[in-house]
């Protein structure tokens, strides 16, 4: 998970790199065998991954290699299967990892406890279902972060404020007051007619994005298939 101020840059590094480029840049310090470079020759160039996030996991990919903790495992437990898993960060980079790792292993399998949700685009969160397991627990907030969610959040906001008719230091403070009973908070916000009509009426793209500098910003998703445990 995110423990430090360095794993935090991680998270925050979220702009989308082509895996295949990404690890071409870096082929040198790889120490790729011919099969592997193969493998990564025909990777799909489209298959896009969060930056600081596969930074860690090529981190990771090297210390395998420099060590040879595969081959040793392999020796030890030769009829053992190849599984990579981590949770919430660690998740995030234990499913680039998989994506690295099966240009040799091809039938490594990977599960991800609280993936990032914008840790994949559309092309490699379809072909991560393949080898991918997700687990997500009730509301955990980490697999449904994203730039476009924050953006589509952000401008939600702003919406509603400006439409809404209450004064907005109350707003505040019955926010502030109401932080551990979120239900009522919700109910006293929805009797505003103006919010009620926000949310009925809402434009998603209202506003402009501009001043965070992300332009076209390209979809992320949660990778893999997703198992949702939840309190019924």
């Amino acid at each position: 998970g995110t423990l430090s101020i360095a794993d935090l840059m991680t998270d925050l590094a979220a702009k989308p790199v082509s895996l295949r480029d990404f690890l071409l840049e870096k082929v040198d310090a790889l120490q790729l065998s011919t099969n592997e470079m193969a493998n990564l020759q025909s990777l799909d160039q489209d298959i896009q991954v969060h930056a600081g996030m596969a930074e860690a996991a090529i981190y990771v990919f090297k210390e395998i290699k420099k060590k040879h903790l595969l081959d040793k495992a392999f020796v030890e437990y030769p009829d053992y299967a190849l599984v990579v898993t981590g949770h919430s960060l660690g998740a995030g980079t234990a499913v680039i990892l998989a994506f690295i790792l099966r240009l040799e292993y091809g039938s490594l399998k990977c599960v991800a406890f609280g993936p990032p949700g914008g840790l994949l685009n559309v092309t490699a969160s379809q072909l991560s279902t393949d080898f991918v397991t997700s687990v997500v627990v009730g509301d955990d907030l980490v697999p449904r972060l994203s730039v476009n969610g924050y953006l589509k959040l952000l401008s939600k906001m702003r919406y509603t404020l400006m439409a809404c008719q209450l004064p907005k230091h109350k707003v505040l403070a019955t926010g502030l007051c109401n932080c551990l009973s979120p239900l009522t908070w919700r109910q006293r916000l929805r009797q505003d007619p103006a919010v009620s009509l926000a949310i009925e009426d809402e434009p998603l793209d209202y506003g402009t994005t501009e001043h965070l500098n992300c332009g076209n910003w390209q979809e992320m998703f949660p990778p893999g298939k997703i198992i949702h445990i939840y309190k019924t």
